[in-house]
Parts: structure tokens; sequence; C-alpha cells
């Protein structure tokens, strides 16, 4: 088919080579989305197109090149369908909004089928981080911290005011549960903890993908203005709601811990929780280690290492074991 110029005329025509290699592509795309670029070379497009691989080497000179050549496909086909829309309408909440439409409209478009995935309706919400999610019967289950989504007079939720809140650190957070029915295709949700405001969920990387029952985050204030204040840690229940806390006092400045697996752990909450902490009152940082079995937690940190230099807050790390290390896993 011929190139049609803004005026209507005709102009450089498509050679039938730049026209297979422009239909491969698309093709390579649908397949990157249902297994990934990782998964995308000559021998699963050719399969997946009923194309020869030595038509594909004419085309491409290696599996990187398709797969960048795939990924730049992406990625133009992105900006003029989600972007540029978005950037045309007005600033503020119409442009937030054209932005979110545009950005599922796109993950539900036959350009890019998104293979097995399915949809599930849920309360609208805010959230940054996911705790963990696992199967459970004919359940997928998760768990995580969004915002608290307050609402407008009308009952719908408050975008302004979220915006706002988001701006100026306003948080306020809670731990919540969605129960996705594969069956069904219903939602079910829960608040598990509504009350202490915590974030930045850590649990036993052992466990995750896996049903588990303790999560561990660090204790937001309420507000405001780029106040990077985090004032202590918890070990929530995920079965009861009940969770211990740790703080000792707003001075102190606490940071996203890391779990460290005991040697030999028998259950779920056998290890310790590392956490980076800023002490203004004696200015030092400090590497507090909180022993999670139990009831022990609450009890306060077991060990206090001095660093000899200041670690900026908002620094965080994950524990890895020697064992795990030497192995490259």
């Amino acid at each position: 088919m011929p190139r049609v110029a803004a005026a209507g005329k005709p102009t450089a025509k498509i050679s039938k080579s730049q026209n297979t290699k422009a239909r491969v592509l698309h093709e390579a795309l649908a397949l990157a989305s249902r297994i990934g670029f990782q998964g995308l070379s000559f021998g699963t497009l050719a399969a997946h197109a009923r194309l020869s691989k030595s038509g594909l080497f004419a085309h491409f000179r290696s599996k990187e090149d398709l797969q960048v050549r795939t990924l730049e496909l992406a990625s133009a086909m992105f900006v003029e369908r989600v972007l540029k829309p978005a950037v045309a309408a007005p600033r503020g909440v119409p442009r937030i909004r054209r932005l979110f439409d545009g950005w599922m409209a796109w993950i539900r478009s036959d350009s890019v089928p998104s293979g097995d995935i399915r949809w599930f309706e849920a309360k609208p919400t805010y959230m940054l981080h996911v705790a963990n999610a696992w199967e459970e019967g004919d359940e997928i289950v998760m768990v995580g911290t969004p915002y608290r989504l307050h609402q407008d007079e009308k009952g719908q939720p408050d975008v302004a005011r979220l915006i706002h809140t988001i701006r100026k650190r306003q948080r306020d957070f809670m731990l919540y549960e969605w129960r996705f029915d594969l069956r069904s295709g219903k939602t079910r949700e829960r608040a598990i903890d509504d009350v202490l405001n915590s974030e930045f969920p850590v649990i036993n990387s052992e466990y995750a993908g896996r049903k588990n029952r303790w999560s561990y985050h660090i204790v937001f204030p309420h507000g405001g203005d780029e106040e990077p204040r985090f004032a202590g840690l918890t070990k929530h229940d995920l079965e009861t709601g009940g969770y211990q806390a740790w703080s000792e006092g707003p001075a102190l400045y606490y940071n996203e811990p890391g779990f460290a697996r005991a040697d030999h752990a028998q259950k779920e909450d056998d290890g310790y929780l590392v956490s980076f902490v800023w002490n203004p009152l004696e200015v030092r940082s400090e590497i507090q280690v909180f022993d999670c079995r139990g009831r022990e937690f609450g009890r306060g940190p077991i060990a206090r290492i001095l660093v000899p230099q200041r670690v900026p807050n908002g620094f965080h790390a994950t524990y890895i074991s020697r064992k795990r290390l030497d192995s490259g896993l």
C-alpha cells in the first residue's frame, strides 16, 4: 500500500520486504506480550508466525536485534496511543484520567494481547506496595498497603484530596486484603488493620508467592511536606489483624527493614528484622536487629551496631545469607 501524505498524495511505496518485516514485528510483539521479551527468539517466533528461521534471519541480525526492534515498535505504539493523547488533555486531573484510560485500553488492545490475564473489579484505591500474593483454593489472595481513599459529598472517590495528600505526604495507609475468585470472577476485600498507619511491607522472602502470616512495616507519621520520618517498626498478623510495634519516640528515623531468616528456621517468623536507624539525639547512624519470633519483636532491638559514618535517611537494603550468595541463586 502506498503511503499517503497530508494532502492525500502518495509518497514512496513500501517494499514487500519492509511490509513483511513490519508484519513479523507485530507478530513478535503479540508473542512477547504473552511470553515476555526474554522468551522471544527466532525459534519461538517462527513457530508462532508459521515462518522459517532462515526467513527471519533475512530481516534481523540476531535474537537481540529482533528483541530490540520489537521493543522499539511497542514504545512507538505506546507513545502514539497513550502518551500523546494524554498530553493533549488539559493539565491536572483530566490529563491523569486520559493517561489512565489510555493505558487500560493499551493493555486490553489486540495489538498487545494480554494472554491469560484475568480482570477483576474492586473498590477504587491507590497503592504503592504489595506485601505478598498467593493461590488459595479457587482464589488468588493479595495483601497490600493502600491509601485510605476518602469520598466526596456524592460518595465518589475524592480525587482532589488524594492528589493533595500525596503531594503533601499526608500519609494514611491501611493493611488490606483482596481475594479474587477464579470461578465466579468476584472480588472479596477487607481491611486487615485500618488503625496503625504503616507502609513498606517486608516478609520472609522464603514465603514470596506462598501463603504467609507475618508482615513487617515501618510506622508513618500522618504529615507532611516531604518529611521522611519513619518513627518505628511493626510486625503484623495477617490472620488476626493484630500487631506488635516498636518505637523509641518520634525523634528517631527508621528505614525500610530486611528480614534475615534464622539458621535452621522451623517457623515463618524464625528470623531477625534488620534496619538502618538515624539517631539525631546521639548524632549517629546505627543498625538495629529485632528478634521476630513470637512476642519477642515488641521487646525492642536485641542488638545495636554503631555505624562509623552517617547513613543518609531513606537508605535501605535486603538480607542475603552467605550460603545463598555462594550458591549464585
